[in-house]
């Protein structure tokens, strides 16, 4: 399936082909952390088992603390 995604390392989308079915298995694909990382699915930020369908847009931003 294709997906379009966006990590911090990228300033664009990118179509990717991907056999993953979940945001959790791309997740791994990927090497990305999900601990460290959040994803928005769609524009909406969504969960880790969530479903991927052809098409879809994904963007995965670290998550930064301080204090």
């Amino acid at each position: 399936m294709r997906v379009m995604l966006r990590t911090d390392k990228d300033k664009k989308f990118k179509e990717i082909e991907t056999d993953s079915n979940t945001i959790e298995e791309l997740l791994k694909e990927k090497d990305i952390n999900p601990v460290t990382h959040v994803v928005s699915l769609n524009g909406e930020v969504s969960v880790e088992d969530e479903k991927l369908n052809e098409g879809d847009k994904l963007k995965v931003q670290r998550v930064v603390s301080g204090g």
